[in-house]
């Protein structure tokens, strides 16, 4: 779902039914919380909510509904509630993500296609030899393709789309893991992430070479996975002004209160500090108090303002590790992945020109230029960047 771009007045009201689930990912930040115990069985009331989301909805243009955290299909009433909610008031789409072969997944995709909007779902797996899915990896296989072939029955009303975790354990299978992923779903490639933790210098090098040959196998497939063919012109990356969900994201809690965003919310141990009891206290309140303050993160925020500098990722790496943010081994690990994607794109669309723009910054545009990536700011040339160095275990922060 695009993100609104920071427009005044503008939200994604995401909403959290609880944080119960019956999976057991040991990086799962939810449950490795100190403080989950308290909120394990806490569940939205939709008498308390509604009055609530009828009144954020006066003070806000609402883009879409995100249903998040826990595991959204062990609560069929809650999403017959807010689907039924948003077809009689809001009128936008609905997002969520959801774990396969979790109950109630049957009752939940029912309800959804009674919603007269469009449904965007992220389905969580890891691959055959990951953590997450090497003990149940045909299970999920057969869920995935059960959803799969709903949404296509739906008339477009129902999308789902594959999302995996990168984690430290899964580092050395990485081309394995993401040839299976790209098989199972060949009508939409993938997203995935790299989760913040510690990752060895031997591993981090293990994940690169393995993206590399992923992207190259893709290639020789003939696999399209920026799906650029169904596009035309310029690809136009426009990043909001600010990289804290205040601005662009409003989140209800099952206990009724009000935060920025539930991930960081859960990765911040669930501090009473994160969430506020009104909407009036709401604005402001976030960028002011949780944003950190380092120098040599400018450049990234410039560029990305989200992802990896995240304040749920950040939050979740200093309770997990006990180092502060800026950890440059892992941020320059991102950069060099970034840059093996525009590798790759570029290899497969040499015409092709991508262009960012951020509020506050001057616009870039990156191109092929031979064997080279060349970089213009504001027009002007501005680096040049060797194929080969992308590839070199050196890299190039842009």
């Amino acid at each position: 779902m695009a993100n609104p771009g920071c427009l005044k007045g503008t939200r994604v009201l995401k909403v959290v039914f609880g944080y119960r689930c019956p999976h057991r990912c040991d990086y799962c930040a939810v449950k490795n919380s100190s403080r989950y115990g308290e909120w394990e069985n806490l569940l939205l009331d939709p008498l308390k909510a509604a009055p609530l989301i009828e009144k954020a909805a006066e003070r806000y243009t609402f883009s879409g509904i995100e249903i998040g955290a826990g595991e959204s299909f062990l609560h069929p009433d809650l999403f017959r509630w807010i689907v039924d909610l948003n077809n009689r008031r809001l009128q936008v789409p609905l997002f969520l993500f959801a774990s396969p072969g979790t109950p109630g997944a049957e009752e939940v995709v029912e309800i959804m296609e009674t919603s007269e909007t469009p449904v965007y779902m992220l389905v969580s797996a890891d691959g055959p030899l990951s953590e997450r899915n090497r003990g149940n990896w045909p299970e999920t296989v057969d869920h995935f393709r059960w959803l799969h072939s709903r949404a296509q029955r739906s008339g477009g009303k129902l999308h789902v789309k594959l999302a995996a975790c990168l984690t430290p354990e899964n580092g050395g299978a990485l081309l394995e893991n993401f040839k299976a992923l790209l098989e199972l779903d060949p009508t939409s490639p993938f997203t995935f992430r790299p989760i913040k933790r510690e990752y060895s210098e031997e591993t981090l090098e293990a994940i690169l070479r393995g993206y590399r040959d992923f992207l190259l196998w893709a290639e020789e497939k003939g696999r399209d996975l920026w799906e650029l063919s169904r596009r035309r012109g310029s690809v136009l990356s426009s990043l909001r002004g600010d990289w804290s969900c205040a601005g662009s994201g409003l989140t209800l809690l099952p206990n009724g209160r009000w935060t920025d965003c539930y991930v960081t919310h859960y990765c911040s141990d669930h501090d009473p500090a994160r969430s506020v009891g009104s909407l009036e206290e709401y604005e402001g309140f976030f960028r002011e108090n949780f944003l950190p303050h380092h120098e040599r993160c400018q450049g990234c925020l410039d560029l990305f303002s989200f992802c990896n500098l995240c304040q749920a990722g950040l939050a979740d790496y200093r309770r997990s590790t006990g180092r502060e943010f800026y950890t440059p081994d892992f941020c320059l690990f991102i950069n060099r992945l970034s840059l093996l994607s525009l590798w790759a794109s570029l290899r497969r669309y040499p015409e092709l020109r991508w262009v960012l723009s951020r509020q506050g910054a001057d616009p870039l545009a990156l191109f092929r230029e031979g064997e080279s990536l060349k970089i213009l700011k504001a027009g002007k040339p501005y680096r040049s960047i060797p194929f080969e160095k992308i590839l070199s275990a050196e890299g190039f922060p842009l």
